[in-house]
């Protein structure tokens, strides 16, 4: 089932959609905003019995070749080592999201954003 959300902001058409993409994820949401759509993932771990001393989130913030209609050929076939500007926002969502989570919150926590186009 999916559930699709539009709202206006900022002159901008944002739509959100839940259900379509990454089934066996946790959450998913497809957002698209003008030509630009992105994927966002998120999977945690339930293993309660596992206690961790601080926090373990991982976030991973993916530029697609293809996104831009350029696909790697040559020696270098795959996408490689994220960029210094893919870095930045992996730190960027992840230092706006952290704080949110109860201080008891210790369970493993990835969260995957992937631009298509």
């Amino acid at each position: 089932m999916t559930i699709q959300y539009t709202f206006e902001l900022a002159g901008q058409s944002y739509t959100l959609e839940h259900g379509r993409f990454a089934n066996q994820a946790d959450g998913s949401v497809f957002i698209t905003v003008g030509d630009c759509q992105i994927l966002a993932t998120v999977c945690w771990s339930r293993n309660f019995e596992k206690v961790n001393s601080f926090f373990p989130m991982v976030v991973d913030y993916q530029e697609k070749f293809s996104g831009g209609g350029r696909f790697p050929g040559g020696f270098k076939k795959r996408e490689g080592q994220p960029s210094e500007s893919e870095i930045l926002k992996c730190r960027i969502i992840d230092r706006t999201i952290r704080p949110r989570f109860p201080k008891s919150f210790r369970q493993d926590f990835h969260i995957v954003v992937q631009v298509l186009s």
